[in-house]
């Protein structure tokens, strides 16, 4: 990953952190769709009808011979009728209201209660978790470049098969005869015996460079023999090794560095059967880039390869949120440069629906920290460490 404060490699990386006796001890210490509100019509009212029963008032003896007096009496039975039926609808009528009213307060809280859960669950939904499955990925940075040489398959066979690390991260350059080599500088000499730029060289020359035996001399604790002479890998040669048994995190460059990378970047996934629904489901790919251009040329070749957009040292504190949106529009990640981040901004860039991957994180307590920001992984020069951090925090 050509991230800005990363040129010099491992070395100062490493400095952070307190290394383990030797390459083969672990070190010590090393998001249901929101249901929207539906506001049952519960009108639960107890709103009783007002039955008004109409009795007929039958006086004991008829009177037969005052009809005068007889329609005085049915006046005043009809004048009592309506009183009663009066008095009656007035009675019912007072815990009707009494309990309308209960009942739209009791509506209204649960309103409120219904609308605050629904806005915590949408606000959920738009968080994306990662592709593997897991709350927290472990991206090996080159492999696993703190114990074995960067980018050679030394570094990729210890992070995979012996660190477990979720993801191998590789940084792509172009040789001069147009092969996708596995390389972190543009140029070989900080970790070759060669000098010069990549693309002044074929792969055959290229292969015939030494890429282990300066990080023997580099880092004596971790030396072996058997790094000695080791060569530059090709992608073709890392996804011939590893398969879909292991999964890719791939940076590009520029366009304009490496005309057509994109291309042969996806040709070549496409050849070793990385394109598939089912690979891409299961998150074996992803791509990453400093490059917005190169982003969406992906995207625009092919729409369904997850993209993570790296951000530069100071870059993420000046992205106003249209700037993200542009971003969100082919990206489902960013990996900013990890000191960038803080508690609100991982949190807004969650809101936004973002994975968050900060690089390159080698000292404990700071994936702690990061981890208690909400961050979804962190890229690594030592996976095992990571993974400590998470098994502890379980």
């Amino acid at each position: 990953m050509a991230k800005a404060d990363d040129n010099t490699g491992t070395t100062q990386e490493q400095n952070s952190i307190e290394s383990p006796n030797d390459t083969t001890q672990q070190t010590q210490g090393k998001s249901q769709s929101a249901t929207k509100p539906t506001t049952e019509s519960t009108n639960q009212s107890t709103t009783q009808q007002n039955k008004v029963v109409n009795t007929k008032q039958q006086p004991d003896n008829k009177p037969q011979h005052n009809p005068q007096q007889t329609n005085q009496k049915q006046e005043q039975s009809q004048n009592n009728s309506a009183e009663q039926q009066h008095a009656s609808s007035t009675s019912d009528n007072k815990p009707t209201q009494q309990n309308n009213s209960l009942n739209k307060n009791e509506n209204s809280t649960s309103s409120a209660r219904t609308l605050s859960e629904a806005t915590e669950k949408n606000a959920k939904n738009k968080e994306i978790h990662n592709l593997t499955g897991e709350k927290y990925t472990t991206i090996a940075h080159r492999g696993a470049s703190g114990y074995a040489p960067e980018h050679t398959l030394y570094s990729y066979d210890k992070s995979h098969n012996e660190l477990g690390a979720s993801y191998i991260e590789i940084d792509l350059q172009m040789t001069k005869d147009g092969h996708l080599v596995a390389m972190h500088d543009e140029t070989v000499d900080r970790t070759t015996n060669g000098t010069g730029r990549v693309d002044s060289y074929t792969l055959d020359e290229l292969k015939k460079l030494d890429a282990g035996s300066k990080f023997n001399k580099q880092h004596p604790e971790y030396a072996d023999d058997q790094y000695k002479g080791a060569k530059v890998p090709t992608l073709d040669e890392i996804l011939e090794r590893y398969g879909t048994d292991a999964n890719y995190y791939i940076e590009t460059k520029s366009p304009d560095v490496y005309p057509g990378m994109e291309e042969k970047l996806l040709n070549t996934l496409d050849k070793h059967n990385m394109l598939t629904n089912q690979s891409l489901k299961n998150g074996h790919v992803m791509v990453q880039s400093f490059s917005q251009a190169s982003l969406e040329k992906m995207h625009n070749l092919n729409s369904d390869v997850p993209l993570v957009r790296l951000l530069d040292k100071g870059e993420l504190p000046n992205l106003s949120d249209q700037d993200l949106k542009s971003i969100k529009n082919v990206a489902i990640g960013v990996g900013p440069e990890y000191t960038d981040l803080t508690k609100d901004n991982v949190q807004h860039l969650k809101e936004m629906g973002f994975l968050v991957h900060p690089f390159t994180v080698n000292n404990k307590a700071d994936m702690e920290r990061l981890n208690s920001y909400g961050v979804d992984g962190v890229f690594t020069n030592y996976a095992d460490v990571y993974k400590q951090v998470v098994a502890d925090s379980k």
